[in-house]
C-alpha cells in the first residue's frame, strides 16, 4: 500500500478496529484526542479501517477478520488544543477524502484521508472530529484515550465512534518501529491519557529519530494475528516489530504447542517481509495454578525454539514478575501500572535500542 511509503505514525497511542458498535442510523460526531509525539510541521493522513483486527473477549460480538457494514463519514476536521477537552476545541482544518468531504466506507476498506499541512509541538493534542452514521462501525472499545460522542446534548465520554488507526505524518524517520500485541501492550492498566505504558515510555527514551506504531489490543491474541490478516498486514510496513503475545491465549485454553506455533508463524511472516522482530516471552498476568503451569511450559518453548529465530527477545517477568520465584506473578498488576511500565521500558530499552542500530 503506496500510504505507508510515504506517511509513518506521529502518535504514542495505540490505536486499531477492536470490536464494532450498533447504531440506530443517526448521524453522531465522535472527538478524539491525541498527543503528538515530534513538534513540526508536516503532512498529515489519518489511516482508517473497516475490518476487526483481532477477536474481542469471547468472539461474541467481533472476531478477527469479521468485516463491518458500510457507514457514511459525513464530515472530518482536525483541531489543535493544550488540553484534552471536547468543549476547548475550535478553528479546526476540515479532511476530505478524494477530494470530497464525505465517504461511503465500504465493508473490510482501509483507506485514508488526503493530506493536509499541520503544525503540532511535542506533546500538544490533535483532535480528531469525524461525523457518521451507519448501523455497524468499528471502534476502540478499551481506549486509554480521551473519547466523546455528541449526539445532540453534548460531548460525553464514549467509545462508540470510529477512530483512525493511524495518526500518519510524512515525517522523515531512521526506522519505523511497530508494538504488536494484547491490551498490556496497549496500555490498559495505566491512566487515561497518561502515555505511561510501557510501550510509549521505551519509545519516550529512543526518541523522535524513529516513529513509533502502537498496534496493542484489548483481548488480542497470537492466533489472531497469525491468520496473517489486517493487523499483521500493518505490522509488516514497519521496519522493527515487537512483538509480546500469549496472555489471552493462555486464558482462552490454547495449549503451549499451539501458542508457540503461533508466535513462530507470526516471526517468519514478519521476517518475509523484511521486518526485524523483537520476540518477547509471556508476561505475568493473574493466573490461576493450573494456567501457570501452562504459562512455564509456554515460555520454555519461546525461550528454546523461538529465542533463537527472531532477532531479539526479552522476558518481561525480569521487569514486572513478582519473584524470582514466583514470575508468573504479576507484581504491578495484571495489566502494569505505571510504576511496571516504566521498569518494563527501562530493561527493555538497551535490548531494543541495540536491534533498531544494526537493522
Amino acid at each position: 500500500m503506496k500510504y505507508f511509503e510515504k506517511y509513518t505514525s506521529n502518535t504514542l497511542a495505540a490505536g486499531g478496529s477492536q470490536t464494532m458498535f450498533q447504531s440506530d442510523g443517526t448521524a453522531a460526531t465522535g472527538r478524539i484526542f491525541y498527543k503528538i509525539f515530534a513538534a513540526g510541521e508536516y503532512g498529515y493522513s489519518l489511516l482508517f479501517q473497516n475490518i476487526m483486527d483481532s477477536t474481542f473477549s469471547d468472539g461474541s460480538n467481533s472476531s478477527v477478520g469479521n468485516l463491518c457494514d458500510e457507514w457514511e463519514i459525513l464530515g472530518a476536521r482536525i483541531y489543535r488544543s493544550d488540553i484534552a477537552d471536547p468543549r476547548a476545541v475550535k478553528d479546526g482544518v476540515a479532511l476530505t477524502f478524494g477530494g470530497k468531504a464525505s465517504k461511503t466506507v465500504a465493508p473490510g476498506e482501509l483507506f485514508c484521508s488526503d493530506e493536509i499541512p499541520l503544525s503540532f509541538q511535542a506533546g500538544e493534542y490533535m483532535c480528531v472530529d469525524i461525523a457518521f452514521r451507519g448501523k455497524l462501525m468499528p471502534c476502540h472499545a478499551e481506549s486509554v484515550l480521551p473519547v466523546f460522542v455528541n449526539t445532540g446534548d453534548g460531548f460525553a465520554a464514549s467509545r462508540n465512534t470510529p477512530m483512525p488507526c493511524m495518526i500518519g505524518s510524512n515525517r522523515k524517520v531512521k526506522k519505523r518501529v511497530v508494538y504488536l500485541g494484547d491490551s498490556i501492550t496497549q496500555g490498559c492498566g495505566t491512566p487515561v491519557d497518561s502515555y505511561a505504558h510501557w510501550a510509549a515510555k521505551v519509545s519516550e527514551q529512543l526518541g523522535g529519530e524513529y516513529s513509533f506504531w502502537n498496534l496493542g489490543l484489548g483481548f488480542g491474541r497470537a492466533s489472531d494475528a497469525a491468520t496473517d490478516g489486517s493487523w499483521l498486514f500493518k505490522a509488516k510496513n514497519c521496519d522493527v516489530a515487537v512483538v509480546c503475545f500469549g496472555v489471552n491465549d493462555l486464558l482462552r485454553g490454547y495449549s503451549p504447542r499451539r501458542i508457540a506455533d503461533n508466535l513462530g508463524k507470526i516471526v517468519t511472516l514478519l521476517h518475509q517481509n523484511g521486518v526485524k522482530v523483537l520476540l518477547q516471552s509471556v508476561p505475568p498476568f493473574d493466573y490461576g495454578e493450573s494456567t501457570a503451569r501452562l504459562w512455564y511450559e509456554t515460555n520454555r518453548l519461546i525461550e528454546s525454539e523461538l529465542a533463537p529465530e527472531a532477532d531479539a527477545f526479552f522476558r518481561p517477568y525480569l521487569a514486572v514478575g513478582k519473584s524470582a520465584t514466583e514470575p508468573h506473578a504479576a507484581r504491578y498488576g495484571a495489566h502494569p501500572d505505571a510504576e511496571g511500565c516504566l521498569r518494563w521500558a527501562e530493561l527493555l530499552y538497551p535490548v531494543l535500542k541495540e536491534l533498531i542500530e544494526r537493522v
